[in-house]
């Protein structure tokens, strides 16, 4: 990409965010579409959609993340995806996108997304949970207390005590994990002219 152009677009990033910090959602949102074509902007739109509580067209962005980029979308779409699917009551499908999820994790117990310069960590606990709430929802009990029971034996963080505190029933009532739920920014901190940005992070 050439610098002028590189230039151009980390301006325009940097404006989206600004507008996201000042929780003008609209804006932001009006900003990202408006270069729309990477998966990490694709995404930014779905988190938005998701904190304006529009389940089903973040749905729409996060399946466009998954065709732009199959290795971002392990943690930005198929999981938050499947959040959505929750939200939406579609249990089948919101068990489909965290069962894709818990295969791209390739038996690691967490995947780190700092270096892609997104404050994220995806758990294998987290994905397991949100699993089994979604079989318990389709009537498939028994599965989701075994899915819910590898999800107590995968915890590792503070935020997964109210896991080990579930049970196949309570686990119906209890909120999913998600991106939105513990990031304190839900879009990525990229800086104009950063570094990193010009050796081909965008």
């Amino acid at each position: 990409m050439a610098l002028a152009a590189l230039k151009e677009e980390l301006e325009v990033w940097d404006s989206a965010l600004r507008a996201f910090d000042a929780k003008d959602y609209e804006t932001a949102l009006a900003t990202f579409e408006s270069f729309s074509d990477t998966s990490k902007i694709v995404t930014n739109i779905g988190l938005i959609r998701v904190l304006q509580g529009e389940y089903e067209l973040a749905t729409k962005s996060f399946s466009d993340a998954i065709e732009l980029d199959k290795f971002l979308a392990i943690a930005y779409a198929f999981f938050q995806r499947g959040v959505c699917h929750l939200h939406l009551k579609l249990f089948e499908k919101a068990s489909e996108d965290f069962g894709e999820t818990q295969i791209k994790l390739r038996g690691n117990t967490y995947i780190n997304y700092e270096e892609l310069g997104l404050s994220f960590m995806l758990h294998s606990a987290e994905v397991l949970f949100n699993r089994a709430k979604a079989l318990v929802h389709t009537g498939r009990k028994e599965e989701g207390a075994t899915y819910l029971q590898r999800a107590i034996s995968a915890c590792s963080e503070e935020r997964h005590a109210r896991i080990k505190d579930a049970s196949a029933t309570s686990i119906e009532d209890m909120e999913p994990f998600a991106v939105v739920s513990f990031l304190s920014r839900m879009v990525p901190p990229f800086f104009l002219l950063s570094p990193r940005l010009t050796d081909g992070y965008l």
